[in-house]
């Protein structure tokens, strides 16, 4: 009875899903879409601060270097998360005789940057990302409170939204991710500009006031429209063409376009020397005639001569003249050289990287890898993807990513490295050969067979 029973509600399932499948027109289907700002050197500041500028603010009785430490702020050329070549900027505290419980602060405010959602869309999910790491363990632990907030200000006259509400900044000497700050993904009004501003205040009682630093590194902003989720999933169908724009790759195929030099070919054109062919116009030959003038009979040697050159022996003849040597024909125009064709156009950078299969690919610090649902997982899969050392007792290089996909089909996902295995994977990045493994998790309704685990070797590259 309990299998007629299971059976049966299996078939109502899969009539509804056909039913249901049958109501969506395949031009709607899509694959997640996501767009970050503030983007360049203004999210990882690596070879300049990129438009922020930082202020100071002191409140109450606050006499900087006496009452209160005075707060400056600058940009660091190296020591950021990716090593001695990527920049950071800084919030730094001097020396105070005494803190005596008001506040100094050092607010950091990046270039104004207009927010266009997905495809000037509400997103599905908005979220905040930043590297932080503290100088300030020796002063906490003197009763000094030091905290960092995130706002974006609103520059068109729309209310501001606070990300981050004042936190410690806590005693974390080494690069640490303040991963996935969500907020409500109709937070931010489309079309509308905003700047994001990072500020460090310090305040509490105590007698002396030590200088501290407070680093920050890779602010980013990330709007995404997800795949799935009914009708929403529908709408993002227009995402899709957006993809197409990493067929624009296929663009690059445009420099066969400079098969174009093909054109000297033109010169083939010298095929006009074939015009030499006039030296058949050595009808001067006839004049190998006055071999008959030749009395002697070595004269009639110069019969030989209507051969063309060889006529010219005809001359031994005392009385025959040489024949004239014909004159050569005209040298055939140098056929021009063919115009080369035009550069296909680059494809369009700054969107999700194009993942090749048995590849993970490296762009600043997170690692786009496919997503893969088997066939004997259905209806979808719902995985849990990191990025190993190696298949057996591997280390986790990344944050492992919770990605749902529908059976036989791939998602690209976003892994974020962890700071301590960015710049291995740098260097991965230059080996041709696969030396990381994906594992995928899954789980699933259904499954035919198999383990519900699964290894890719991959290959990083840069993206």
């Amino acid at each position: 009875m309990r299998a007629t029973r299971m059976r049966f509600g299996r078939s109502v399932a899969l009539a509804m899903l056909t039913t249901m499948l049958a109501l969506v027109p395949v031009s709607m289907a899509k694959a997640d879409h996501s767009v970050g700002y503030i983007g360049g050197d203004s999210t990882t500041f690596r070879t300049s601060v990129g438009g922020w500028a930082e202020t100071e603010n002191y409140t109450g009785l606050c006499v900087p270097a006496v009452t209160c430490p005075t707060m400056s702020g600058s940009w660091q050329p190296s020591g950021g998360t990716g090593g001695a070549s990527d920049g950071f900027i800084r919030s730094q505290s001097g020396i105070a005789v005494a803190n005596i419980g008001e506040t100094a602060s050092s607010i950091w405010t990046s270039p104004s940057f207009v927010y266009d959602g997905v495809d000037g869309q509400i997103p599905d999910r908005l979220s905040m990302s930043l590297d932080k790491r503290s100088g300030y363990g020796s002063l906490l632990s003197l009763g000094v409170t030091v905290t960092y907030s995130v706002v974006l200000l609103n520059q068109s006259g729309g209310p501001d939204v606070t990300v981050v509400a004042p936190t410690s900044i806590g005693s974390t000497a080494n690069w640490t991710t303040a991963f996935d700050q969500r907020f409500a993904p109709d937070a931010l009004t489309v079309g509308s500009s905003y700047r994001a501003q990072i500020t460090v205040t310090i305040g509490g009682l105590t007698i002396v006031s030590l200088t501290g630093t407070a680093d920050f590194d890779n602010v980013l902003i990330t709007a995404t429209t997800f795949s799935e989720g009914g009708p929403t999933g529908a709408t993002g169908a227009t995402g899709t063409t957006g993809a197409t724009g990493t067929t624009g790759a296929t663009g690059t195929t445009g420099a066969t376009g400079e098969t174009g030099t093909t054109g000297v070919t033109g010169v083939t054109g010298a095929t006009g020397s074939t015009g030499t062919t006039g030296v058949t116009g050595t009808t001067g030959t006839t004049g190998s005639t006055g071999s008959t003038g030749a009395t002697g009979g070595t004269g009639s040697t110069g019969a030989t001569g209507s051969s063309g050159g060889t006529g010219a022996t005809g001359a031994t003849g005392s009385t025959g003249m040489t024949g004239a040597t014909g004159s050569p024909g005209d040298r055939g125009p140098v056929g021009p050289t063919g115009s080369a064709g035009p550069r296909g156009p680059r494809g369009q950078a700054g969107g999700p990287p194009n993942v090749p299969n048995g590849a993970g690919v490296l762009r600043g610090n997170r690692l786009f890898v496919r997503v893969l649902c088997p066939r004997r997982f259905r209806p979808a899969c719902s995985v849990r993807a990191v990025a190993l050392t190696k298949r057996n007792h591997g280390r986790a290089m990344t944050r492992p990513l919770k990605v749902r996909v529908r059976t036989g089909k791939w998602r690209r996902a976003a892994l974020v490295v962890k700071p301590a295995f960015r710049a291995r994977l740098q260097r991965l990045s230059k080996v041709k050969r696969k030396t990381i493994v994906l594992r995928l998790r899954i789980r699933s309704k259904h499954r035919t067979h198999g383990r519900p685990v699964a290894f890719h070797h991959l290959r990083v590259r840069k993206g």
